[in-house]
């Protein structure tokens, strides 16, 4: 795997997995905030934001990309999600299944997407920060968001007029390949559903407690969460080797088992073997080597386990 190509230019995707829904009412914003992780309530309108939606024994059922605009608001997320907070409340929930996110991300969107007209500067956009603009006479919304800690914006857009945004603003890159595009989110430490979809490990073994606001009274699956915050006892750190690392490969500290690999990259480029592995809580440092059953060494890492070029600009 290697994420440089799309962190030293930029790439673009379509959430293809995500449908979008349109919800308003007078009680919407409570019942958002009840199902979703961060604050709904006390988000400023017209941003975008990251949630989890959770079950009651804190597994992720969805993740949900929220956008709070001026009159209603507008999520992407799994249809199992949408059905929950319908059936539960019986609100009217609209799925748009002519809209879809294009998502661009890497050191050269800024430059990218300010080839769409707009009175807005689009290349010092704040994050998380939305607007209502046009491209080629249809509506669209434009945020400065992403997930792989490169400079990154949405826009939400008739499905229709997919091909030609891409043929007109896009066309000096190509799509983020699906593999180069996790490799970038677990190089940030940003949730990876082949790990939380299993539920084989909890948030907080994962680390994922990032995503959850602890400050609000009330949500599905805080309670459960709150437990595993006291009980849990192994937690996730990256690590890398200069050899060959399998997943599910015991981890020896001066001979004592205290973990397991649980992801593997392998970094053709450097030639070196990255990825993560589930410890002992009192094992989970960074700049630590740890050996496995054919004595190779690994060495944890602290996160990012690649900065990226991003946040090298000295000028956003």
């Amino acid at each position: 795997m290697n994420s440089m190509k799309l962190r030293k230019n930029a790439g673009y995707r379509f959430f293809d997995d995500f449908n979008c829904y349109k919800i308003t009412g007078e009680n919407c914003e409570e019942i958002l905030e009840y199902y979703l992780s961060k604050s709904v309530e006390f988000a400023d309108e017209m941003t975008v934001n990251f949630h989890f939606a959770l079950n009651s024994n804190a597994e992720i059922i969805s993740e949900v990309i929220l956008y709070k605009l001026e009159d209603e608001f507008l999520f992407f997320s799994n249809n199992h999600f949408s059905q929950i907070i319908k059936e539960a409340h019986g609100l009217q929930i609209e799925e748009l299944d002519n809209l879809n996110i294009l998502q661009i991300e890497g050191i050269s969107s800024p430059n990218i997407i300010s080839q769409i007209e707009s009175e807005e500067d689009l290349e010092t956009l704040e994050f998380k920060d939305v607007i209502s603009t046009e491209f080629a006479g249809t509506k669209i919304y434009l945020s400065r968001f992403g997930f792989t800690g490169e400079f990154g914006y949405q826009i939400i857009l008739p499905k229709y007029k997919n091909k030609e945004i891409i043929d007109n603003v896009f066309s000096d890159i190509s799509t983020i390949q699906i593999d180069n595009y996790t490799h970038s989110l677990f190089e940030v430490g940003h949730p990876l559903k082949k790990l939380y979809s299993s539920n084989e490990y909890n948030l907080c073994e994962l680390g994922y407690l990032w995503n959850i606001d602890f400050t609000k009274d009330n949500f599905v699956g805080r309670e459960k969460l709150l437990e595993q915050l006291e009980y849990s006892q192994n937690h996730i750190i990256g690590f890398k080797s200069d050899n060959i690392v399998k997943v599910d490969e015991d981890v020896f500290f001066d001979g004592i088992s205290v973990g397991t690999v649980i992801l593997v990259y392998e970094d053709f480029d450097n030639k070196i073997y990255r990825g993560l592995l589930m410890l002992k809580e009192s094992f989970a440092h960074s700049n630590i080597n740890f050996s496995l059953e054919n004595n190779s060494i690994i060495k944890t890492l602290s996160s990012p386990y690649t900065i990226p070029e991003s946040w090298k600009k000295d000028e956003f």
